[in-house]
């Protein structure tokens, strides 16, 4: 028995039936005083039973929720990560409740069964069956005039089979999409052979990467095979169910952790089942069951919410080509940005590289670069962006700025001293949030209100920096008559608060949109002229290796533009480092050089992909946590090739109080690096202080930071 507990064992209980098939369901079980939901997974021989163990208290799932090769897959993700397997059991399924019977179509009429069970009792139940043998079927407008209470009646029969419910034939779906020479060669490499094939799609945005998804899961649903599509963000999921559903109908579902627990239960269901030809979804998705499965299609591959930011920590993409190879299917990763990982994956004949030539419609953006080094800004922005955007409101058009920095001041300082204000708990800057009257810290979400005077030297205090609140208000001075939209979390946290925002800009008027990175997602701004980002340096100083790609991708995206079809788009990009050689590089050779030159750095450096790391990190009160870890750091002896770096400060020491530290391992290959966790992990979570802070281990990090 596997239970979702912080230990990796597993625990024995006895079963009332041990002839039933056991293996891959839930069950309830005593725990102590606790009553928790496990997974069955192993069947132990019958004289274990007699050694006093407790029983069973209840099964949740009447048939096993989990096949062998998913129960297998996930077994290997929980070594991997060197996770208890409960832990991820109880991340990968669905709520245990009882799934919701699928909903009706209204049209669908009530036939008599072809095998009714037992005679026909009952003056109502007669008449109804008389009635049926003499129409051939009602609709449910006929029994509503007929039968006062014909859903009780149906309801006191269900049992006996009289009855059944013949759904109306579905429209004829649209033919499959049209595809494009390029489009046309992929589909067939992607079909061609059996077996696990595992490719890397790349291509321009536009290019039609999600159509070729489409076009593959339409001729696989046609025979028989399911398809299963993965977006990082809950907002792409509408586009493509909505497009799947054009040509699947009700066989194609949305699986993520904002829908109901019932929904989620009934979706599962219904992969599990077959009656889904196709499921698309967020990182919860990859677990959905697939027993006719076809192709794992996984967008914007490079994207980093694929990876889980709790539990073990899993890259879903990782995970997706993992279970893909188990399952025996081919599987797609499409991007316009490539991550390094699978570039280099694709170079070593692991992936094969496809890639689609983009639209001779589409034309990038002109990209300006602004050296604003020195210069005095007009509330931050370069005076050249302000009259781009005076041009591009007179021409009818929309502009959008981004500025990753919400609030009004990222930073308020005395005009006397230079003291900072920040977060006591965090030891960071605190936002000054003019709007809610307050200081704010953005790690911890610590709330004081703004000192009159300099604590330290009763001076005069001043914000400086701009966030989005500052530049709104900026904007709105300056541009009276235009609608001045704020995009970020203090404004769009509300459900249907960003749709709302965003209804000036889809009527297509001229408005400006102001916004951190959030607004990256929104989609279908055909007026949108001029994109400025303003936030360019942060970007390109932070301590993260991989802070240049993460930039580069988002050059990309912000070349290709909110809206593809729109003509004529400015890019702008304000910098004090318009020299930085990674910005000429992407200027003068696109993402394709910029790809080239990244990984020659990497590989004489022996970082990601060419080495594998994993780390430790402990979070706790004083020097807890670097204790904890030079304590794990001696857990087992080092295998030659393995290298550990730390215990160091984490990139954000201090959160709410506590310190942080983290163990860096780093080796070549991923052999040294696992024998080494399979030795010390046991031996790390027997320590006594593992008890007294939290600690977490993360294997392929993607990030320098983390929560």
């Amino acid at each position: 028995m596997a239970l979702p507990r912080p230990l990796d064992t597993l625990y024995d209980y006895t079963a009332p039936d041990p002839s039933a098939d056991w293996i891959g369901c839930r069950v309830r079980v005593p725990f102590g005083r606790q009553r928790p939901i496990g997974v069955v997974v192993a069947i132990g021989p019958p004289e274990v039973a007699e050694t006093g163990l407790q029983p069973i208290l209840e099964r949740i799932d009447s048939e096993p929720i989990l096949a062998p090769t998913d129960l297998e897959t996930l077994s290997w993700l929980a070594r991997y990560h060197h996770h208890p397997l409960g832990e991820v059991l109880a991340d990968a399924l669905p709520p245990p409740v009882r799934p919701a019977p699928a909903s009706r179509s209204p049209e669908s009429r009530l036939v008599l069964s072809e095998d009714p069970r037992g005679p026909v009792r009952g003056r109502s139940l007669a008449r109804l069956v008389a009635l049926l043998r003499e129409r051939g079927s009602l609709s449910r407008a006929e029994l509503d005039r007929e039968f006062a209470d014909w859903r009780g009646l149906l309801a006191r029969h269900r049992s006996r089979g009289f009855f059944a419910w013949l759904d109306p034939s579905p429209p004829a779906p649209p033919p499959p999409p049209t595809l494009s020479p390029s489009q046309e060669a992929a589909r067939q490499a992607v079909l061609q052979g059996s077996g696990y094939r595992a490719f890397l799609l790349e291509g321009p945005p536009g290019s039609g990467k999600t159509e070729l998804g489409l076009a593959l899961a339409v001729e696989l649903a046609a025979h028989g095979l399911q398809t299963l599509f993965l977006v990082p963000e809950i907002a792409l999921v509408k586009r493509i169910l909505d497009a799947l559903r054009a040509f699947l109908g009700e066989r194609a579902a949305a699986y993520h952790s904002g829908l109901a627990d019932g929904e989620r239960a009934r979706v599962w269901q219904a992969m599990a089942d077959g009656r889904l030809a196709a499921a698309v979804g967020t990182r919860s998705a990859v677990f959905l069951p697939m027993p006719r499965a076809g192709l794992l299609f996984v967008e914007e591959e490079h994207d980093l919410a694929y990876k889980q930011p709790d539990g073990a920590r899993v890259s879903v993409r990782d995970y997706a080509l993992v279970r893909a190879r188990r399952l025996g299917v081919p599987i797609v990763l499409a991007s316009p940005t490539p991550s390094l990982e699978s570039l280099e994956r694709a170079r070593r004949g692991r992936l094969r590289a496809i890639r689609l030539e983009g639209s001779e419609r589409s034309s990038p953006p002109r990209v300006r670069l602004v050296d604003v080094a020195g210069r005095s800004l007009v509330e931050g922005l370069a005076p050249e962006i302000l009259a781009a955007i005076e041009r591009v409101l007179a021409s009818g058009r929309q502009a959008m700025l981004l500025r990753n920095r919400r609030g009004f001041a990222p930073i308020v300082l005395c005009a006397a001293c230079q003291a900072r204000l920040d977060c006591p708990a965090c030891g960071i800057a605190v936002t000054w949030h003019r709007s809610a009257g307050a200081l704010l810290c953005h790690a911890c979400g610590n709330r004081q209100p703004l000192p009159e005077r300099c604590p330290s030297c009763s001076g005069p205090l001043l914000p400086r920096g701009h966030g989005t609140e500052r530049l709104e208000g900026a904007l709105r001075a300056r541009f009276p008559d235009t609608p001045v939209v704020r995009i970020d979390r203090d404004t769009a946290a509300e459900r249907g608060a960003l749709k709302a925002l965003l209804a000036p800009a889809r009527a297509g008027r001229p408005c400006i949109l102001i916004g951190t990175q959030m607004m990256m997602r929104i989609e279908d701004l055909p007026a949108l002229g001029l994109i400025a980002l303003l936030h360019l340096d942060t970007i390109l100083a932070r301590a993260d290796f991989r802070a240049a790609e993460r930039f580069a991708q988002l050059f990309v995206r912000l070349s290709a533009g909110p809206a593809r079809e729109a003509e004529g788009r400015e890019l702008w990009l304000q910098s004090t480092m318009p020299e930085h050689p990674l910005l000429q590089t992407l200027l003068a050779e696109g993402y394709e050089g910029f790809a080239r030159e990244e990984l020659a750095l990497r590989r004489e450096a022996g970082l990601p992909p060419f080495a594998h790391q994993a780390r430790l990190c402990a979070e706790g009160p004083g020097e807890l946590p670097q204790r904890f870890l030079e304590q794990a750091a001696q857990s087992a002896p080092l295998p030659p090739e393995l290298h550990l770096d730390g215990p160091l400060p984490a990139l954000r020491e201090r959160r709410a109080g506590l310190f942080r530290y983290e163990l860096l391992l780093e080796a070549p290959r991923r052999e040294p690096l696992h024998r080494w966790l399979d030795a010390a992990i046991p031996i790390i979570r027997s320590q006594r202080r593992s008890r007294r802070l939290r600690w977490f281990l993360e294997v392929d990090p993607l990030s320098s930071d983390w929560e």
